[in-house]
Parts: C-alpha cells; structure tokens; sequence
C-alpha cells in the first residue's frame, strides 16, 4: 500500500518533465500528464496480471468458455485505447472499465464466493495510480449495473453462480450496494487528496524556479551595473590623468619659450634648438588637441542617448490634448533639448575638424533645388517675423555641379538661420554667383562658386567682425544671454568653406544689416542632359503613407527608454511592432517570423547591431530578408559606411523624430514588403 501514498515518487511527475520555459502557464492536464502517462504503465501490468488470473482460475469451475470470451476482449479494448490514446481521460475510464470487468469475471469464476468481491475493492484501489476520481464513476457504475443484472436475474429464477449459495435477497444486496459505494467513495476521495497535493506541489516548483529566475536575473542586472559603473570610474581617472599631462606639458612650453626668449640675442645657434624645441612641442599640443576633440565626440555620443528620451517623449506628449500652461512647458523642453542637440551637433563637426577626421563626400546636385529646399526649410521661422526670403542663381552658374551637398547645405543653412535670428524685419536673400576678382585661379574642370546670404538686421560693428569666425566666440556677450549660441556655427562654417577649397568672410554695417559669402570649389556635373531628364522623370516608386501600417515591425533595442520612446512614436503613425533586446533575440524573431522592416540598433549587449544585420543577410533566404533601418547615437565620419557595409538599407541618427521615422519608412522599397 505504499505505493498509493500522494506523496510517492512513483506518482509524482518530474519537474524536468514539465517545465519547459521560464514563463510558462500550465493546466492542471498538462501538470498532470507524466502521472496520467505513468498510471497506464501501471493499468497495463494490472490489466495483464487480471488476465492471467483469470486464465488460472478458469479451471476451478470449468469456465473456460465465459473467460475466453470475456477476459481477451477486455484485455485488447484496454491495449488499443493505450495505443491510440495515451494520457487521455478515455483510456483511465476504459482501465477503470477493464479492471471492474476482470474483478467480475474473477467472482463468476469463483461461483460467487463472497471473499471474492473484495476484488472489486482491489480493482478500485489500482485506479489511485491515475489520481483522477472521475475515472472511478463510469467503473463504479458498471458495477452497480452488474450487481442489478444479476440480482433482477435470481429474482426471475435464474441458477446464478456470481452470490455465495445463489442468494441476493434484498438485505444482501443493500450490503453490497452500500460496501460498493463506501469503496468508490473512499478511493475516490484518496484519488482527489493524492491529485490536489500533486498539483499543489508542481504549482510550488514552479513558483519556485520562476522566483530564482527573475533573482538571477535581477542579479545580473546588478553585477552589470557594478561593471558599468567601475569602467565609468575608470574611464574618468585616465581623463583626468591625460589632462594632468596636457597641463604639466603645457606649461613646459610656456616655461620653454620664455628661456628661449630671454637667451635669444646670447646665442644664434641656441635659437635654431629653441625653434626645433618649440615645433616639437607644437606637435605635442596639436596631439593633445586632436584628443581633446576625440573626447568631446565620445561625450556627445553619451549625451545623446538619454536627449533621445528628452526629445522623444516630449514630442509625443506634445500630439496629445494639453492645457495651455502643460503645453508651453512642453515646448521649453523640447526647444531646450533641440537647442542641445544644436550645441552638441557643432561640438562633434568641430572636434571632426580639429582631430582632422573629417572627410568630404562628392556627388552631383542641383543648386537650384538646394537653395529652395533651404528657403523652405526657414519658410515658418520667416513668416512668423514677417520677413521675406528670396533665392537667385547668377547666369554662368552650372545647373549642377559636383560636390559634397551635405556640408554645403549645413553651411547654408546656419547662415540663413542667423540671417533669421538676428533680422526682426525686411527680408534675407541668397545669392549664388561665380566669384571673381579674388586673383586666385581655379583649376582646370573647376569653378569657384560663391554664396552670399544677405539680411537686414541690426548688422555688426567691424571691430567685432573678425571674432566671429573664431571658435566660442560671438559679437557681444548680450548676444548670447539673448539668442543663445555657442558660437561655434561660423567658426565651423569658415573651416567647412577651407576644407571645400574656399573661403567665408562677412560684410556689415551696423544699422542696415550683413553680407555673409563662403565659397568653394566644384566641378559642373558632367551630364547636364541627363540632369534634366531626372528632374522631369518620376522617382522611384516608394512606399505610400497609407501603406505603413500595414507593415511587420521589428524594434531591436536594448535601452528600455528608446524602446518606449521608438514604440510611442511608431504607434502615433500607426504602426506596431515587435521588440527585441538585443541581436540575438532580434536573430531569433527575424527567423521565427517575416517582417518587411527591421529598426535595429547598433551598440546592444550579447551581439551588436552590426554583427545581427550581417547574420541576418547570410542565413536568411532572399525572399524573407526584411529592410535594416540603423538607429544610433553615433555621428562619426563614417558610422553610415559601417552600417550599409554592414548590410543595412537606411540610417537613422538618435534622438529619434516621428518626421525621421516616416521620411525612413517612405525610403522602404517596394520589394522589401513584396518580398
């Protein structure tokens, strides 16, 4: 009788058997099934000791022919329910059945013999391997009826040999009845208590497995923040050394060059080793200031990834119903954090230019259509101060030229935003002429092509002119408590002009307003014909707004705010999408199922964005590969490169717009959802 203890290892399911993910939610049946599965391993011995009893009893009242009849039947019903279905709750009533038949034909094969019916209990008791109660009713009622058949058969003076002497008068069989369903009762209630503590204890290992899971990862958490934190601390020290450096260095120079001067009429020859000294520590400075830009570009890359969640949020929360004061809050933030962006923006474009990292692009564009998409671009800042803005391209000037569009358009752009900024009414105007009367020739198959932005305001005093195109310096001090600024935007502008092969210069006068020129060098686009007929000819077919929605999303990021950020913003236009943590679970989910975009992240932990996109273009057949769209913080010369080399079709830079996203999902080809 130990073996039908509830708490029996012979009937308590495996834990290894059952749980099969770290967030699984079971059913009592699936808890349930290695006992179900073990139970009829037990019901087949049962069934075929029952078997064999019977065949040995069968000579004691030569009932051969009954129990070649009855005992195979029930033995190849119960086999074939076993076979076909396994576990399931037909077979534990069909075992039930087979048992109670079997204990029926042992009482018939003894003539009746009371001591007989204590097989019934027997047959009732082996039902506990199931745990199951409800597989005792149909074998409980199959007995009543047999006890009925038969009694109803002795009463119409049938010879009976299934009760002792062949008698069931009523007093008897009340007995019987009433000892039949105490067992059932007892059984079944040993059956219900054996089941609720086995369910009881699988429940418990579960909770318990859950629990240690989400402490070990709470734990890794913790230990990832430690390492962040001890990295941080010692990123932070070696700063602080190499400044140290720098300063003792610097000094050095400064003590260097006053002893060279102070002995510089003492000794010719110690003049040529001072120079060579004070060259050598120019060097030594123009190093240092390469690493200071290096650092500011890994700094404004840090700041960026929080100012996405800034920027994000505020933007979204602007989209909604706000009351007046709410609103304007709201604007200060996000025009705050756009004018950080602004800052950091110029911060990383100078220390490009410093370190001498950056490189220019070449590529032919339209100056025509450049000019008006700049005009455009300042076209609401214009009309809210009622200013007029106008575009004029010189005859002589190429229709197209070759060059590198993007740092042109950034110069124009910041001067037509200052031109705005600092003119409170008339109009700013560009004019686009090829420079003359600079002495300085072009060379062959070039042209210097001069740009002149000029406004109305207030103007400039010249003593102030030269400051500036100098780094962090403006006209007055007031000018920056009042329109902000680093002054930085001309500065960079004027190494922009020099790094095209031009120049910058302003013209002003106090009063009536400024003339600001840069010029570069570029070459007329070779294919002025074929220029047209693009400008005449249709774009390629792109994806329509409507057609966003309906697009498989996947967002591959590990930061919890540019998650919530992204997933708002890609809601607002309509979209949802699927989320993963990091490469390997977007692998994971790229392969599990077809999505037409991707928005994968670049710097993720396990496996970065990069490394997911290449995986991605090697595994998968090329009908299931989804469009990449990049998302990073990185500005770096050359981070767009990595990506498309990477595999990736677009590039996003953080923080995140819902303008960026819809101009990058419209960029989404065709064949991306076709596919």
């Amino acid at each position: 009788m130990s073996a039908s203890r509830p708490n029996s290892p012979a009937l308590l399911p495996r834990a290894s058997s059952l749980i099969t993910s770290g967030t699984g939610i079971f059913s009592d049946e699936q808890l349930l099934a290695p006992v179900y599965a073990r139970g009829d391993g037990w019901m087949k011995i049962f069934v075929a000791g029952h078997t064999v009893l019977a065949l040995v009893l069968a000579g004691i009242n030569d009932t051969w022919v009954v129990t070649a009849c009855v005992a195979p039947v029930v033995f190849a019903v119960f086999m074939a329910c076993i076979r076909l279905a396994p576990g399931s709750f037909l077979t534990r009533c069909v075992a039930g059945l087979s048992l109670q038949a079997m204990v029926s034909l042992h009482v018939y094969q003894l003539g009746g013999l009371d001591e007989a019916h204590f097989f019934y209990f027997t047959a009732m008791t082996m039902m506990v391997v199931y745990a199951d109660w409800r597989a005792l009713v149909p074998a409980t009622t199959l007995t009543f009826t047999l006890y009925l058949i038969f009694m109803a058969l002795e009463g119409a003076g049938k010879t009976q040999v299934y009760f002792a002497h062949g008698e069931a008068g009523g007093l008897k069989m009340l007995l019987h009845f009433a000892g039949m369903l105490l067992q059932a009762t007892v059984v079944g209630f040993w059956s219900w208590l054996n089941r609720r503590h086995i369910l009881g204890e699988e429940r418990n290992r579960l909770r318990s497995k859950e629990q240690q899971r989400e402490l070990e990862q709470q734990l890794e958490r913790v230990r990832r923040s430690e390492a962040l934190l001890q990295s941080s601390g010692q990123v932070l020290l070696e700063t602080q050394g190499k400044m140290a450096r720098e300063i003792r260095e610097r000094r050095k120079t400064e003590e260097t060059l006053l002893l060279a001067k102070a002995e510089l009429e003492a000794a010719n020859s110690q003049l040529e080793n001072s120079i060579a000294r004070a060259n050598e520590l120019a060097l030594s400075a123009e190093v240092a200031n390469q690493a200071k830009s290096a650092f500011l570009a890994v700094m404004s890359h840090e700041i960026r990834t929080p100012l996405n969640g800034v920027i994000g949020m505020t933007e979204l929360m602007l989209d909604a119903p706000l009351a007046d004061q709410q609103r304007d809050g709201l604007e200060t933030i996000r025009n705050s954090g756009n004018s950080l962006l602004v800052i950091l923006n110029d911060i990383l474009d100078f220390s490009k230019i410093e370190s001498g990292k950056l490189e220019l692009e070449h590529g032919d564009f339209s100056i025509a259509r450049h000019i008006d998409e700049t005009l455009a671009l300042f076209s609401g800042r214009a009309q809210a101060k009622n200013l007029k803005l106008s575009g004029l391209v010189r005859p002589g000037v190429p229709a197209w030229i070759s060059g590198d569009v993007t740092r042109v358009r950034q110069i124009l752009s910041n001067l037509v935003s200052n031109a705005v900024k600092f003119t409170s009414h008339g109009e700013v105007a560009i004019e686009v002429s090829i420079a003359t009367g600079d002495g300085v020739a072009a060379p062959d198959g070039q042209m210097r092509i001069q740009f002149a932005v000029r406004d109305t305001g207030m103007g400039v005093p010249p003593e102030k002119q030269a400051l500036l195109f100098q780094p962090f310096s403006q006209a007055d001090l007031s000018t920056s408590r009042k329109f902000g600024g680093t002054g930085l935007g001309l500065a960079i502008c004027k190494r922009l002009a020099e790094l095209m092969g031009g120049d910058a210069w302003m013209e002003s006068s106090v009063g009536a307003g400024s003339t600001f020129y840069f010029t570069l060098l570029a070459a007329p686009a070779q294919t002025q014909e074929m220029r047209k007929l693009a400008d005449a000819a249709p774009e390629t077919a792109r994806l329509a707004p409507e057609g966003m929605r309906s697009l498989k999303l996947l967002l591959v990021e590990d930061n919890l705010v540019n998650q919530k950020v992204a997933l708002a913003m890609l809601k607002r236009i309509g979209c949802d999408a699927d989320v993963a943590s990091d490469g390997v679970e977007g692998i994971a989910k790229v392969k599990a199922r077809d999505y037409d975009v991707v928005l994968m992240d670049w710097h993720m932990p396990e496996m970065n964005g990069l490394e997911a996109t290449a995986v991605i273009r090697s595994e998968l057949p090329a009908n299931r590969q989804p469009w990449i769209i990049g998302l990073t913080a990185n500005a770096m010369q050359g981070d767009r490169e990595k990506c498309i080399e990477a595999g990736m079709d677009d590039y996003i830079t953080k923080p995140l717009r819902k303008d960026d996203l819809e101009a990058a999902f419209s960029r989404v080809l065709p064949r991306a959802i076709g596919a």
